[in-house]
């Protein structure tokens, strides 16, 4: 039997980069996803690629920053799989710059989609993975090791850190497993638009296989942040 079969997935942030990633690589492992994300065309191409690999998808426009958009998303999640074992917090904003010199507007932006879009969601899958499930967040080695020119970035995947430590020990009693994984710089549009030119340190794909092994491990502590590594067979 495959690794995930039987096994539902939600990803936010699903449609390109890291979170398109780790669906497929669910995908490949037996799970049935589905993608959520404010670019409906990016998450419909994602979809067609999972079904092509023999599973069952779902597509849900969804802005993180809307807590009605977060109910709607679980409403439709169950609505088509009936239940929830994987939810993956990865949908992201990244603005850079000095603070001081910087819009309040995108630093909103940041906080509303990073930290609170986690928790908002967090707390709706919580409701519904009655029977165990493990939830991984996206946050950063920025949520670790503070930056210049990404004050509020850094501040957000902090919080997602924090956040992620607290949430595991209630979380663990009921047979969930919750995590962050904090990758470095990563070769995505969003990373390419803030960092034009700069060369990345991993791939979405690397990414996707620090995942997989934290979802697999059975020694990782809960709440556990997780600094992406450069995987063998992910090298060239």
């Amino acid at each position: 039997m495959a690794l995930f079969g039987g096994k539902t997935a939600l990803i936010t942030g699903g449609g390109r980069g890291i979170g398109k990633e780790i669906a497929l690589m669910l995908a490949r492992n037996g799970a049935d996803v589905a993608v959520a994300a404010r670019t409906k065309k990016e998450l419909e191409k994602t979809a067609k690629e999972i079904e092509r690999l023999g599973r069952e998808s779902l597509v849900i426009k969804t802005d993180l920053a809307k807590d009605k958009d977060i109910k709607k998303m679980y409403s439709g999640f169950m609505k088509k799989f009936g239940k929830l074992d994987m939810l993956f917090n990865n949908a992201g904003v990244l603005f850079s710059g000095e603070f001081a010199k910087s819009s309040l507007r995108q630093a909103d932006m940041m906080i509303d989609v990073n930290f609170r879009g986690t928790v908002r969601s967090t707390h709706e899958a919580l409701k519904h993975m009655k029977n165990g499930g493990i939830i991984i967040n996206t946050a950063s080695v920025a949520g670790l090791n503070a930056y210049p020119t990404l004050a509020v970035y850094s501040a957000t995947k902090f919080a997602v850190v924090g956040f992620t430590q607290a949430v595991a020990q209630e979380a663990q009693e009921k047979g969930i497993r919750v995590y962050s994984v904090c990758p470095g710089a990563t070769k995505t549009k969003m990373f390419d638009k803030v960092y034009p030119g700069q060369n990345a340190e991993y791939t979405p794909g690397e990414v996707a296989e620090e995942v997989l092994e934290m979802i697999r491990s059975k020694t990782l502590k809960p709440g556990s942040a997780v600094v992406v590594k450069h995987h063998k067979k992910q090298k060239k």
